[in-house]
């Protein structure tokens, strides 16, 4: 069995990494009229596929379901396999389509990614922290798994004490929800600033 650190970490890291995937497709959701302009802004869709398909519409509400579903999958860790798969992709396409701008020359654009990571203007910096959410990925990918899923609470009730619930589950619960406060408010700063 792995140690209580790696899996507090571990538990740690699903809770946020889900926690701000569900704030970014829960914003996006909210504003889709927005979000698709981002789309099309970002030129990444061939016309082609635009004018027989709409896909900047299927885009506009099928990314934020899935970070909604990845951020379910993460916080419950039902189907995390799966769920972490799906995030992964999701991490490589947002930080080729910033790319793919940043390399046209076009700096001026929105990542879009609103939620508690907030709106900024596209910057090799994003995809540095892309890269830092894929690599949380990757630790919750080959990492072995944890007892503290919504699986093993319904399979065995009493696998999980009162003493381990006190002792790391509602500690991570707390730690990731407190950074996730702190996000919300330096973005909400950052934006005061700018106005």
């Amino acid at each position: 069995m792995a140690s209580l650190a790696v899996i507090s970490i571990r538990l740690f890291m699903r809770l946020l990494l889900g926690l701000i995937l569900l704030s970014v497709g829960a914003s996006k959701l909210a504003r889709p009229s927005n979000f698709r302009r981002g789309i099309q802004d970002y030129q990444i869709v061939p016309p082609v596929l635009e004018a027989k398909l709409a896909l900047s519409t299927l885009l506009t509400y099928g990314l934020p379901v899935a970070e909604i579903l990845v951020s379910m999958g993460l916080i419950s860790g039902l189907l995390l396999l799966p769920a972490l798969v799906v995030a992964i992709i999701l991490m490589l396409a947002f930080s080729a389509a910033i790319a793919i701008n940043l390399a046209r020359g076009r700096t001026d654009l929105s990542c879009h990614c609103g939620g508690a990571i907030g709106d900024h203007l596209i910057s090799w910096w994003l995809i540095g922290r892309n890269g830092l959410m894929m690599l949380g990925f990757l630790f919750l990918l080959f990492t072995p798994t944890d007892l503290f899923t919504v699986g093993t609470l319904l399979r065995s009730p009493s696998a999980l004490s009162a003493t381990l619930w006190m002792s790391t589950v509602l500690p991570m619960v707390l730690l990731a929800g407190m950074v996730l406060v702190v996000l919300v408010l330096f973005n909400a700063a950052r934006t005061l600033l700018r106005s």
